[in-house]
């Protein structure tokens, strides 16, 4: 019975270990596998609503706002990458834009976390090194982006 979810990739190779096992025990450990994955993914993407939420419909701090659009990439990030759920749920979705759409979100909350940080401590850094952080962040993005193309 074979559980894991076939993927192919230029750059590709063995990422994670390696189990072995009966039958029952492998689909019992996966199943277990992708239950944890729905449920951080499932907190995460709760945690970027909220925080939207708050941002709509309370006080229009961009914190929240930055904080929310930071989870929700990470939610992505995390449904794209490791043990490849989304593949798993979806399986006639594109692998390629699959990695990209993975690249892309690890691209994004790096900038999101600083601008977010910024905005809930605006002493804590400079103002010339936020922006410039946020900027190289941004053109990181540029790289999986384009590629989508």
């Amino acid at each position: 019975v074979s559980c894991m979810v076939k993927v192919t990739h230029k750059w590709g190779g063995l990422t994670n270990n390696m189990y072995m096992g009966l039958p029952g025990q492998m689909t019992s450990f996966v199943e277990a596998l992708y239950s944890t994955v729905l449920l951080l993914s499932g907190t995460i993407l709760m945690i970027a609503a909220y925080h939207l939420f708050l941002f709509i419909t309370g006080v229009k701090t961009p914190s929240s706002l930055y904080f929310s659009l930071f989870c929700f990439s990470i939610f992505i990030w995390y449904l794209f990458s490791g043990d490849f759920l989304f593949f798993k749920l979806f399986p006639v979705f594109p692998l390629s834009l699959g990695i990209r759409l993975e690249y892309l979100s690890l691209a994004a909350a790096t900038p999101l976390l600083i601008m977010f940080v910024d905005a809930t401590y605006p002493d804590l850094m400079r103002r010339s090194i936020v922006r410039w952080l946020s900027y190289a962040g941004f053109v990181f993005m540029l790289v999986p982006a384009v590629s989508l193309v």
